[in-house]
């Protein structure tokens, strides 16, 4: 699905649906005639330009990409310090 797709079908629902709560649902398996599924929030969305992807994260992992993100990433140069008796 593209963004594009995903647009017109959220174009396509009905006002009422506005307030409905977003979430991902994956079907895992079916026991005794149910259909189970784990189900988590979607938080918020990732735009990944080099994968040209949009990615619905839950909180937990939202937290996480931030984190790593916000990180600051600096480059130590390997020195080597003689000791004493080389």
């Amino acid at each position: 699905m593209t963004i594009k797709d995903y647009k017109e079908f959220l174009n396509s629902l009905p006002l009422e649906f506005d307030n409905y709560e977003i979430t991902h649902r994956e079907y895992t398996d079916i026991t005794d005639n149910s259909l189970n599924a784990q189900e988590v929030n979607v938080y918020s969305v990732h735009i990944d330009e080099n994968q040209k992807k949009a990615c619905n994260m839950h909180q937990q992992s939202y937290e996480l990409y931030q984190e790593f993100v916000n990180t600051a990433k600096i480059e130590v140069p390997s020195v080597r310090i003689p000791m004493p008796n080389e």
